[in-house]
């Protein structure tokens, strides 16, 4: 029987359910959140932010823990593509 988040997150992990895009960065999420949301995610711009949080659950947890303001977040417009990265406007 699992009885702490540790025991937990290691199970999962154990199993494959909790993949992340770099051995780096489930450490620094889960075990220095403080110095990952003062270090990293204050320097990304709300588009970047709200994106970083779509990666995953404990990439959702940190941005919204940061309280740092996220495209599309909390009564903001949806989240869209600048338009020099949507390509020339017809008009």
């Amino acid at each position: 029987m699992i009885h702490t988040l540790d025991e937990l997150l290691g199970t999962l992990r154990e199993w494959g359910k909790i993949p992340y895009p770099s051995p780096l960065l489930a450490p620094l999420l889960e075990e220095w959140p403080d110095v990952f949301a003062a270090e990293v995610l204050t320097r990304l711009p709300p588009t970047d932010l709200a994106m970083f949080a779509r990666v995953g659950r404990a990439s959702w947890a940190a941005a919204v823990a940061s309280g740092l303001q996220r495209t599309g977040a909390e009564g903001e417009g949806p989240l869209q593509l600048k338009e020099s990265c949507a390509g020339p406007s017809s008009g």
